[in-house]
């Protein structure tokens, strides 16, 4: 028979696995398409700020990983 602080402890211990580092970090995962475009992630990272510039950058992209 199981009691509830057994419950508990399994959670626990499900939870304590769960937490990882991510396999790939985001700039990882960017740096190939930010190299592509001839730019760096200091710039990339003022184009985001600029709502316009970030969507241009976010459509090509899309559009180029779509063609191929």
């Amino acid at each position: 028979m199981w009691t509830y602080e057994e419950e508990e402890e399994e959670e626990e211990e499900e939870e304590e696995r769960k937490r990882r580092r991510p396999r790939k970090r985001l700039l990882w995962e960017l740096e190939p398409d930010i190299k592509g475009m001839n730019s760096n992630w200091k710039q990339q990272e003022r184009m985001a700020q600029e709502r316009i510039s970030w969507r241009i950058v976010v459509g090509t992209l899309c559009f180029t990983r779509c063609k191929s």
